[in-house]
């Protein structure tokens, strides 16, 4: 019976201890209230990972539902484009990205203020953007102003005006990021129990 008992401890592990006991009966209730123990702080190892996951899934949910603009879509950033048509009926949201896709030296791109917009001249502190694929997050709400400042490009239509909102985008899809780690979770924990029952209905049938 004690032979029979080690092969247990040695599947649950630190969930029940391996000491043989002179007295079967002692041994036995000694085994099952340490594998219930073993239990209970599975539990709430569970329950920790849980909160963690739902913490996780809160934190980022806002990043994972930002929006991507290609500024011009398929066009990208070129010349004689409409990019006031391209922008229209856009919610740009705090969060949210621009891309700025072109081919690199032949154009660049300017954060400018609305003064510097209507003159097409970005100011001596505003440094350009070089790339050919630059990306600008929008982290603050309010009007928004981009340039390219080559040449008379910004004056042949390459220029941007948005307005960003201080609306945060809703995490709508939590429930099932944290749907998807109680069902990890979950697994774990029966096969914890069906361990246990196991080692139970074992000693009991030794």
């Amino acid at each position: 019976m004690c032979d029979s008992i080690t092969k247990i401890s040695t599947t649950l592990k630190r969930g029940i201890s391996t000491t043989k006991y002179s007295n079967p009966a002692q041994a036995n209730y000694k085994q099952i209230k340490q594998g219930f123990l073993y239990i209970q702080l599975s539990s709430k190892m569970s329950s920790k990972i849980f909160f963690i996951a739902f913490f996780v899934a809160i934190v980022a949910a806002p990043a994972a539902l930002a929006t991507e603009y290609v500024v011009g879509d398929d066009a990208g950033w070129k010349l004689n484009f409409d990019y006031q048509k391209w922008a229209d009926g856009k919610p740009f949201v705090v969060g949210d990205k621009l891309i700025f896709k072109y081919t690199e030296k032949a154009h660049n791109v300017h954060r400018v203020n609305g003064t510097a917009f209507q003159q097409c001249m970005p100011s001596d502190e505003s440094e350009a953007l070089t790339s050919g694929y630059d990306v600008i997050t929008l982290a603050t709400s309010g009007r928004k102003w981009y340039i390219c400042g080559v040449g008379k490009h910004c004056a042949n239509g390459m220029k941007l005006a948005i307005t960003v909102s201080a609306e945060v985008h809703a995490p709508a899809p939590a429930p099932s990021l944290l749907a998807s780690a109680a069902d990890k979770i979950s697994p774990w924990k029966s096969c914890v129990w069906m361990l246990a029952a196991m080692a139970v209905l074992k000693m009991m049938t030794a």
